[in-house]
């Protein structure tokens, strides 16, 4: 049973201009924009917040990494868009472990994403038993298991790509030159009453 967006179809494509597809606009592009443009058009996971939020602990530990090659490339880059190979990692990412669970432990999965739904907080502690049953199931049928306590080696990420030229884009000068009072101008005594 595929309950992560049974339909499979793109809600964004629908409301796209599809200025790609314009015959003007078509024959100016290369083939690295026409790749772009397909990897774009490719839909989001439909995954409503609530179920986000339960498969939080095992995607970080499943994705966490891939997530913060991509964080990390669009902070050194500034620019999103070169870091579409990464971007595609996280959403290749995302779609197999939301696949993967929604497979395996659909009942606990969704029991689980309701209870975290209805509750005002939208808190963990009003649903620990729901918890409890969807963690056993990911970690028997899956082999995954929630990301535990950080360590320092979480905080590195290592990645393949080459190392940007100055990432925070800061401009490369010395000490401003010293503002000394100068002496030998004329002091206008009028604009000073």
């Amino acid at each position: 049973m595929n309950i992560i967006n049974p339909g499979g179809e793109n809600v964004y494509s629908k409301l796209s201009s599809n200025f790609e597809e314009c015959p003007d606009v078509k024959e100016n592009l290369s083939q690295d924009q026409v790749n772009l443009f397909e990897q774009i058009q490719r839909g989001d996971l439909g995954v409503p917040s609530h179920a986000l939020k339960a498969g939080a602990l095992q995607y970080e530990n499943r994705c966490g990494v891939v997530n913060k090659q991509f964080l990390l490339c669009k902070k050194e880059e500034g620019d999103p868009r070169s870091c579409m190979a990464e971007n595609m990692r996280v959403a290749d990412c995302a779609a197999n472990f939301f696949k993967a669970v929604s497979d395996a432990c659909t009942e606990t999965f969704v029991q689980f994403a309701q209870c975290l739904e209805h509750n005002v907080e939208r808190s963990y502690k009003f649903c620990r038993p729901e918890q409890r049953d969807f963690d056993h199931c990911v970690f028997t049928k899956l082999g995954m298991d929630k990301a535990g306590p950080r360590n320092m080696e979480d905080f590195e990420v290592f990645a393949t790509r080459k190392k940007p030229i100055n990432p925070l884009k800061l401009e490369n000068y010395d000490e401003p030159p010293a503002v000394y009072p100068d002496f030998n101008r004329p002091v206008n005594v009028e604009n000073m009453k």
